[in-house]
């Protein structure tokens, strides 16, 4: 039972890790991201919550919060409208709910029909 607990421990903190140096790359110069970067990160961190009713990882939610207030919040919502449009079972309801679920609310909200032009940096 231990070792289980300890995988689930292992687990968790390389994908922790990943996400570290996944924003590393993507935030370095703390402007616009990159879509080939931030896209794949936003359909494996938090394509299941805009498919499902669950609650997002701590991954997603931490890439949320590194939208909001690290990178171009236009570049960063076309980026994520690019990724919603990919998603199977998209559920509009379910999307708007992440921000909420993960405490970090991007200038912009999670949708297939957001308009990215008025999405503002802080």
């Amino acid at each position: 039972m231990a070792s289980s607990s300890m995988l689930k421990l292992s687990v968790a903190f390389l994908m922790c890790m990943m996400v570290a140096a996944l924003a590393a790359v993507v935030l370095q110069a703390a402007v616009a991201p990159e879509c080939k970067l931030l896209t794949p990160m936003f359909m494996a961190f938090c394509g299941p919550a805009v498919a499902a009713d669950v609650v997002p990882g701590r991954p997603c939610c931490v890439m949320l919060d590194m939208m909001n207030s690290r990178m171009d919040a236009q570049a960063s919502c076309q980026c994520i409208k690019a990724a919603v449009q990919n998603i199977t079972g998209y559920n509009w309801f379910y999307s708007s709910q992440i921000p909420k679920k993960c405490g970090a609310y991007p200038s912009f909200p999670i949708s297939r029909g957001v308009n990215c032009s008025r999405a503002v940096s802080e």
